[in-house]
């Protein structure tokens, strides 16, 4: 078999996937059950969809038969592009049921008036604007059990994923407009010209993924038929691909971002030094003064102004930033990252990560069994919510410094919310734990020690403190220096040594039981990487704290993340493969220690 050969068919069963995918995903949308119309639910219907009010009402009884908290309902009758789409983002939510909730079908969907409450969401945009109705199903679909029902007698006009901003918040994106799209369209195009018949069996899957959706299931393609879809439907594609070019790519139109800009251009008219502290002369873990410039950063995630050094410590090599950051420059660096702008990304991020966090917590587990749980740093609650599974019957409580914490209530997340700084709060939550969790927290803290002293006041006699933190020796970090994420200046404030840690523990009266390095590595080093250069060279431009972004940086912008996707693509293929060479060699870029407190005399 030929390259192109081998290539191509590779190509068509991919498409073939693809479309099995979105044929399985109409397939797990419901007709509803329709017994009565119960009071207690509020309809939130897309612009440009025809909602029947039948239809309205039996999603509303379907939820109260099923117990769902949300239903989202896809029209009987729509354009074959868009039950293929929203065949395969049902599919992948399904596949992922942490996150089912928060795909909607960009149509119409009914919540229980309870849950909008709790969520504190405004549905009033998701009426007006197609791209804020997915994002208000996305994050709807954080508070409460969703499902999919069939509208039968409601129907589209139009794709409303012909939005490109829509598109991007379907799929948590834009690498779908300016490189899957146009890849497709490539190779599907070019196929038969370079592969013969596998060339010619790839272009008729793609032509035919249509009717794979929808045939066998209850909706229709409209307004044209089938068969006009089908023939249609690379021209249609590529039509549909030219138009969302010239279409503003996010969310964050200029009536959005004008308030934010005009904040962030007032933050930084007296410049950025009110944002660090006096320089530290000696070192804060050991008081050493032997220090030596380690690296000095720009903010590359955020691409928000200024220079960040990171000082070492040639005594007991602690790593810390200095001048740190002051209260004003916290506020400024953190807003719009955790939570505002940055809220949607971050969240998704830590939705990827779940299945880390066993590990995690089965450390802790291994040495007490807890029936009271203190997450501190726990921002939305998602390694919370992965302990709440493990330990039902277990008090799992928060805290956090961001409203996130609160957020985290209201999802279910956390038993209990206490928000502030925990040094502070510590005294009025003495004795209460069996463990005390700090998940990549302890390197954002300005002072690590009342951190850890903080730990011991709230657990009880004999629970435990497990803190995991990027580790400073890891061979990696020195190799790929400004482009090793957890240097994440100016975020990480200190970076302290796995036998130093555990020697500040014991200083504070808790016992290192275990510890784990090469099981805490995070495979991520490649595509973070990649990820970095690619948001140095091209950072978001709509990000309100740079200037209103043209033409040009947005084209910029599309071109460079568009040709950088097949990096990123590698570097996902690399981290997998050399996760566990690079962890046992050494160069694990995390460690995790237990301490447990004494018991009781």
């Amino acid at each position: 078999m030929t390259l192109p050969l081998f290539i191509w068919t590779l190509i068509a069963l991919r498409l073939l996937v693809l479309g099995l995918a979105a044929r399985r995903g109409l397939a797990a949308v419901v007709p509803p059950r329709q017994h009565h119309a119960p009071d207690g639910f509020t309809w939130v219907v897309a612009p440009g969809a025809h909602v029947d009010d039948g239809d309205l009402l039996a999603a509303c009884s379907h939820a109260a038969a099923e117990g769902l908290d949300i239903v989202h309902l896809v029209p009987g009758t729509a354009p074959a592009s868009y039950l293929v789409t929203t065949g395969q983002l049902i599919d992948r939510a399904l596949r992922a049921p942490t996150t089912a909730g928060g795909v909607g079908a960009a149509c119409a969907l009914v919540v229980r008036d309870e849950v909008l409450h709790r969520s504190r969401l405004d549905p009033g945009p998701a009426r007006v604007d197609v791209a804020r109705h997915v994002v208000f199903a996305r994050r709807l679909g954080r508070y409460g059990s969703a499902g999919f029902v069939q509208a039968r007698w409601s129907w589209l006009d139009e794709d409303p994923f012909d939005d490109r901003a829509a598109v991007e918040e379907a799929y948590g994106t834009d690498l779908y407009t300016v490189f899957s799209i146009p890849l497709m369209l490539l190779l599907t195009g070019i196929g038969p010209w370079v592969a013969g018949w596998a060339g010619w069996v790839a272009l008729l899957i793609f032509l035919l993924q249509p009717a794979m959706a929808s045939l066998g299931t209850p909706f229709r393609v409209g307004p044209s038929s089938l068969v006009v879809e089908l023939m249609l439907r690379w021209v249609d594609t590529l039509a549909r691909w030219l138009r969302a070019l010239v279409q503003r790519p996010r969310r964050l139109l200029d009536e959005d971002a004008a308030p934010l800009r005009a904040m962030y251009a007032e933050e930084l008219a007296g410049g950025t030094e009110r944002f660090f502290e006096a320089p530290a002369m000696s070192c804060p873990v050991c008081a050493a003064s032997q220090l030596r410039e380690h690296l000095v950063l720009q903010d590359i995630w955020q691409g928000k102004p200024g220079r960040f050094r990171l000082d070492g410590c040639e005594s007991c090599g602690h790593i810390f930033q200095n001048p740190r950051l002051s209260i004003d420059g916290l506020g400024f660096y953190y807003r719009d990252f955790y939570d505002g702008l940055g809220e949607d990304g971050i969240d998704s991020m830590f939705d990827a990560q779940v299945h880390a966090y066993d590990a995690r917590a089965a450390l802790a587990i291994s040495q007490v069994a807890p029936r009271s749980w203190l997450d501190v740093g726990c921002g939305h609650g998602h390694f919370a919510n992965v302990i709440k599974g493990l330990l039902p019957d277990a008090q799992v409580d928060g805290l956090d410094l961001s409203d996130g914490v609160n957020d985290a209530k209201r999802r279910g997340f956390i038993d209990a919310a206490h928000l502030g700084l925990f040094p502070e709060l510590a005294p009025s939550l003495a004795g209460q734990y069996d463990v005390v969790s700090m998940s990549h927290y302890l390197e954002h803290t300005r002072e690590q020690r009342d951190e850890i002293a903080a730990a011991a006041t709230a657990l009880r006699p004999g629970g435990v403190l497990l803190v995991e933190v990027p580790d400073p020796s890891s061979w990696l970090g020195r190799r790929l220096g400004r482009f090793w994420l957890p240097w994440f200046q100016p975020q990480h404030q200190h970076f302290i040594q796995h036998d130093a840690l555990q020697a500040m523990m014991r200083e504070e009266g808790l016992q290192p039981v275990a510890s784990h390095r090469a099981e805490a590595h995070i495979a991520s080093e490649a595509i973070l990487g990649t990820v970095a250069v690619l948001s140095m060279l091209s950072p978001t431009p709509e990000h309100p704290w740079h200037p209103a972004p043209g033409l040009g940086r947005r084209v910029w912008h599309s071109v460079v993340w568009g040709l950088g996707t097949p990096l990123m693509l590698l570097a996902v293929v690399v981290d997998k493969v050399s996760a566990g060479v690079l962890a046992r060699s050494g160069a694990s870029n995390a460690y995790r220690i237990v301490a447990r407190k004494p018991d009781a005399p």
